[in-house]
């Protein structure tokens, strides 16, 4: 699938399916998004995770999806949309049963945060979902980062149960697709 280019804040951005070109820009930005989350108290990813293998073997698989700014060509922006639920969220009562995907680690870089990338990233994915037929997107949300669970519930995901790990309390959160 091509990308499309979308004007954010003056900001030129384009979404697209990540490449093995990709892998160092990607980890990077990756580290700056888990040192930021880490000022902001939020525990979900930690300096390690995702580690440059992870975000290869995303690449590899045609799971990763990034947002570029053409301007810069920089990677600004990333998620993963696969079918991996995590065998704790199964437990979830989940209201839609149907094909669905999951969307993980939808992360954008600190400089380009409040500027409308993480919205245009999350409708690219939505549509692409839609394209493969999918009648819903889940997401796993740690309870801490309170900043996600308001982004996605403002985009009409609802929290469809709770579970508890090792790292805290979690949500399944789900949004039906048209």
């Amino acid at each position: 699938m091509n990308g499309y280019v979308n004007q954010s804040k003056e900001k030129d951005v384009r979404f697209l399916k990540a490449s093995k070109e990709d892998v160092g820009k990607v980890t990077e930005m990756c580290r700056d998004v888990a040192l930021n989350m880490m000022t902001k108290n939020v525990e979900q990813w930690e300096l390690i995770f995702p580690d440059r293998d992870i975000v290869k073997s995303d690449i590899a698989e045609e799971h990763m999806y990034i947002a570029e700014s053409i301007a810069e060509n920089d990677v600004v922006g990333c998620a993963v949309l696969d079918e991996q639920q995590a065998p704790e969220f199964k437990k979830i009562g989940w209201k839609y049963n149907g094909t669905y995907v999951i969307l993980r680690r939808l992360m954008i870089s600190p400089e380009y945060e409040g500027e409308g990338v993480g919205s245009k990233l999350l409708e690219h994915l939505e549509k692409v979902a839609a394209q493969y037929r999918c009648e819903a997107i889940r997401i796993e949300l740690s309870a801490s980062n309170k900043n996600a669970i308001n982004f996605y519930r403002k985009r009409g995901y609802n929290i469809a149960g709770t579970i508890t790990l090792k790292k805290g309390k979690y949500y399944g959160c789900e949004k039906k697709l048209k």
